[in-house]
């Protein structure tokens, strides 16, 4: 009989490296897998295949401790019966950036590379959902098919186990659906063997959309088995319309793409949990310590280390290695392999044992400090290159400008200089912290400067005297060292950072410090209206600043205002905020439009949570406690022409400890203080919420009730931002019940069309809407244990074969330091360019105290600037091969735009190329100039350019 069926079985084990063991005990487990299939593939020439979980990572582990094994691994690799990679790590999909799983996947390539290749599949075997513009990135490293199985089915494109999956941008893969333990073990009984597969054969053709059918024979650390090959030849002939092979994952997707078969297809994300948990309660919010350590290591990396190191390079500035390369590449290589390592699903998402969590923050603490010194080296050099004498014409972003006066308005020598630096791709303003270093005996009766000589706006915020160190570096902190004559007093300001030009810098000048007038020069007082007019409200500010410099921000003791935001405290310490820009008539009013005013904003819910690292479960008879009851303690912190600061002192009293039953009747109390800023010139209201947890199985949470009417919201996402549904309906028979809780990057967003509110975050990914426009975040979920599978959440399904592991670590003792920002507007977050205001707010700027000196690059300069907004900037690096800069971006619009990239320097060429950084078909591109290029990027695409200089 001819065989209707085809079952390939493919053999292959999925390998955490750190999940309820830690990741040298696991590996351990992992030399004798890999020892054994070296074996087993020497000795059994019809064992045709193995996968090693699509990974590179599980070479490198294994070759550190046996590195005589590199030869013969390559030799399989090269010959098909060993298949590694494309990624580099399996990550978790949602909570990592967007660059990391490019940056993943280039290191995939090229370490696979090196040991013969990696396969072309996506492989994600165990991803908890998938971002929508995967298929879009894995075609940027020539992938066109994709394996995975949770969070797909539950569509209506995605019943069958074959469907095309598209992105936003119209990119599109071959989905393959499958459970990776399909087979765990074949019986070595013949006959139970034979069932087996005769089963699982008839139930799968039912949802296959050809005569191939996909057995994944391999689970979770499970070792090969040898006599795979041999069972599969005896049990030949003997399935009737059914035959079985032993093959590859590539083999098998190549079969069914022969047969050519009509597809559905899906587009965007993929996160439904008919028939696979997601975890969307739990995980987004377990551990949150490392949530919120990874975005602190992404930005520093991405933003700050690699494009400034690149632009130190492109100067020819001797970057931290004298007489070596002058681009840092092997370290900046170091950062990215620490950060990718805590990519891994079962690390980033929390799900593991405490021991897990302290090896992955000391690798976040390794990422951070390469990417901090790397960071100060370059700015370092780059401050130095620059004239403050004033005698060099400055550039305006990127165009050339006439020379600015400083340097000429007081005696060489009598002037210390801010240099103060802007990631983002776009002319920049933010008031920011700066601590500058004078002679002891400074009053601190300052004058600072741009570079056009006029008086910035400031404000002093603390003085004190400490110990530095001069050294070939620039000031080093010495305060360990206490030599005589190293004292010097730091000034610690708010300095207005006026339109500091794209991914590049402006200089400002600072005088008056070495002037011992006392410190009764230091500031002065001003009595002037406050918001509500009527009265008048002391000011401290310092002597060179004139009144006009604050008479956009007016402060009071409760309330303040700037030229876009009213703000007040409530007795309970929430937020009524006002929108003025559009009440004074900068944003297109409807008919029946209302000033957007959001009334009662961040207050602090919390609520018994007695579930595992994967589930929030409530305990029964469950008592919510909130801070809406409360009397704060507001206190105004800073006062002055460019900030106002207010300290918010409230307390939770809650239970100290929950079961299943319900929560305790002992009360422990946790304080919560939130730092809130308003500063000149921003859109935005800035927060830092410190909590320090007492209590135990609960779950914290911060609140925002809008009034925002609407069926859908808006979330950052991976060069997307996605629309979701507020409320979804419940699926009778779905293995995990659909939730409001999603993930979000950087921001989510609520519309009605007329107003809208933007919640910006700092490594929060947890968001959750109510139908009446409440919007939660999550801070804290505090619980005991790994697993526990007698949970509700798990649908009797034992708990997925967890193990029940005590995890004290995760009850989150102690204090937590969480940042976010509200940023109201009209119209939706498009419209409101929420994405700007969210990239500045995580990046932020950085400031670099230097001295009077000639230089080759004038008072300001951009680096690189991209145009017109909706291009949102993602990498500017050296390119891994050769001496170009790389320059990738995306278009976050439903609309085709023309892009304008231009750089701060001449170019040789541009030219288009993969997430490979291979040339690619040039349409689009025009060269403007010597400088600058214009590119045509279609809707939601990502694009990749390299400039030979």
């Amino acid at each position: 009989m001819r065989a209707v069926y085809r079952l390939a079985i493919v053999s292959h084990t999925h390998w955490d490296p750190e999940w309820y063991s830690t990741y040298q005990e696991y590996r351990i487990r992992l030399v004798k897998l890999m020892d054994k299939l070296l074996h087993i593939l020497k000795t059994e020439p019809d064992y045709k295949h193995f996968m090693l979980d699509g990974q590179v990572s599980v070479i490198e582990d294994y070759l550190e401790i046996r590195p005589e094994k590199e030869e013969e691994i390559r030799d399989f690799v090269k010959s098909g019966r060993l298949l590694i990679g494309p990624w580099y790590i399996l990550p978790e999909e949602f909570m990592v950036s967007p660059e990391s799983h490019i940056r993943n996947l280039q290191l995939g390539h090229e370490m696979g590379g090196k040991l013969g290749g990696v396969m072309k599949v996506g492989y994600l075997c165990d991803m908890p959902g998938h971002i929508s513009q995967l298929p879009q990135i894995l075609r940027g490293f020539g992938i066109d098919s994709v394996f995975g199985v949770r969070g797909i089915q539950g569509y209506p494109a995605t019943e069958k186990s074959e469907f095309t999956w598209r992105s936003p941008d119209g990119s599109e893969v071959l989905m393959i659906c499958r459970g990776y333990n399909t087979i765990i073990e074949l019986p070595a009984d013949r006959s139970r063997a034979l069932e087996m597969i005769e089963r699982l054969g008839h139930d799968l053709s039912k949802s296959a959309t050809t005569r191939h059918i996909l057995l994944p024979d391999g689970d979770d650390h499970r070792e090969p088995v040898a006599e795979i090959a041999s069972l599969v030849h005896s049990l030949n002939g003997k399935l009737g319309d059914m035959e079985i092979v032993h093959t590859s994952l590539p083999a098998y997707i190549e079969s069914v793409r022969e047969e050519r078969p009509k597809l559905a297809v899906h587009d965007g994300e993929l996160r439904a949990t008919k028939s696979s948990f997601i975890f969307t309660s739990g995980i987004l919010a377990t551990r949150m310590g490392l949530k919120t350590a990874h975005r602190q290591s992404e930005v520093l990396l991405e933003q700050w280390a690699e494009p400034f190191s690149a632009f130190s390079w492109l100067l020819s500035l001797q970057v931290l290695l004298p007489g070596g390369s002058t681009y840092p590449r092997a370290l900046l290589r170091q950062s990215w392999k620490y950060l990718l390592r805590n990519n891994f699903h079962d690390v980033i998402y929390g799900g593991h044992v405490d021991g897990v969590t302290a090896d992955a923050v000391n690798r976040y603490k390794a990422s951070r400090e390469i990417s901090a010194w790397l960071t100060q080296e370059a700015l370092y050099h780059i401050a130095g290159k620059i004239d403050t004498t004033g005698t060099l014409s400055c550039g305006n972003g990127l165009e050339p400008q006439p020379s600015g006066t400083i340097g000429e308005s007081v005696p060489a020598g009598s002037e210390d200089f801010i240099v103060v630096f802007n990631p983002c791709g776009w002319a920049n303003t933010e008031v920011i912290d700066v601590d500058f270093y004078a002679d002891p005996a400074s009053s601190g009766n300052l004058v600072i400067r741009d570079d056009n000589d006029e008086p910035i706006p400031f404000q002093l915020n603390h003085v004190e005297l400490v110990h530095k160190l001069t050294s070939d570096k620039g000031l080093v902190d010495g305060k360990i060292w206490r030599q005589p004559g190293t004292e010097k007093r730091k000034f610690s300001i708010s300095l207005l950072a006026d339109s500091i030009p794209a991914i590049g810098y402006k200089c400002f000048s600072v005088t008056g410090a070495a002037e011992k007038t006392g410190t009764a020069g230091m500031l002065k007082t001003a009595r002037v209206a406050s918001f509500r007019g009527g009265t008048t409200r002391n000011l401290l500010f310092p002597e060179s600043c004139t009144k006009a410099d604050f008479s956009l921000l007016r402060i009071g003791e409760r309330d303040c205002e700037n030229e876009y935001l009213r703000l007040e405290i409530n007795a309970n310490g929430t937020l009524n905020i006002t929108d003025k820009a559009s009440e004074n008539g900068d944003c297109p009013k409807r008919s029946g439009w209302t000033v957007p005013i959001f009334k009662g904003l961040n207050y602090f819910e919390d609520s018994g949570d007695v579930g595992d690292h994967y589930f929030y479960s409530p305990p029964g008879n469950d008592r919510v406690v909130t801070t809406l009851d409360e009397k704060a303690v507001v206190k105004l912190v800073r006062r002055g022409p460019v900030e106002a600061m207010y300290k918010i002192a409230t307390k939770l009293r809650l239970p100290r400890i929950s079961s299943e039953k319900g929560r305790s009747g002992r009360s422990v109390t946790c304080p919560v203080t939130s730092y809130i800023s308003l500063r000149l010139g921003s859109k935005r209201v800035d927060i830092t919420t410190v909590v320090n947890n007492r209590a135990k199985d609960h779950r914290l949470r911060v609140v925002f009730p809008t009034g925002i009417q609407s069926g859908h919201c808006y979330a950052d996402s991976h060069f997307d931002v996605v629309k979701r549904e507020i409320s979804p309906p419940e699926q009778p028979g779905w293995l995990e019940q659909p939730s409001g809780m999603g993930p979000q990057r950087l921001f989510m967003s609520i519309s009605d069309g007329d107003k809208g509110i933007t919640l910006i975050n700092k490594g929060i990914p947890q968001y959750e809407v109510s139908g009446d426009g409440t919007v939660y975040i999550t801070l804290l979920r505090c619980i005991s244990h790994l697993a526990k599978y007698y949970l509700p959440q798990y649908g009797g399904s034992g708990g997925m074969d967890f193990p029940v592991l005590a995890t004290p670590g995760t009850q989150e003792p102690g204090e937590h330091t969480f940042r976010y920002s509200i940023y109201p507007h009209r119209g939706d977050w498009q419209s409101a360019r929420s994405h700007l205001q969210a990239v500045s707010f995580n990046a932020g700027m950085k400031a670099m105290q230097t001295v009077g000196h000639g230089g080759e690059l004038p008072s300001r300069l951009g680096f690189v600037s991209v145009s017109p907004p909706e291009l949102v900037l993602s990498a500017v690096k050296r390119s891994e091969k050769g001496d170009g800069l790389i320059v990738r971006f995306h278009n976050s619009s439903g609309t085709s735009v023309t892009g304008s990239i231009r750089l701060f320097r001449e170019f040789k060429e541009v030219c288009k190329v993969n997430l490979l950084e291979e040339p690619v078909e040039q349409d689009g591109v025009a060269r403007r100039d010597n400088r600058s290029v214009e590119i045509a990027v279609g809707p939601h695409k990502i694009v990749t350019l390299k400039f030979v200089l």
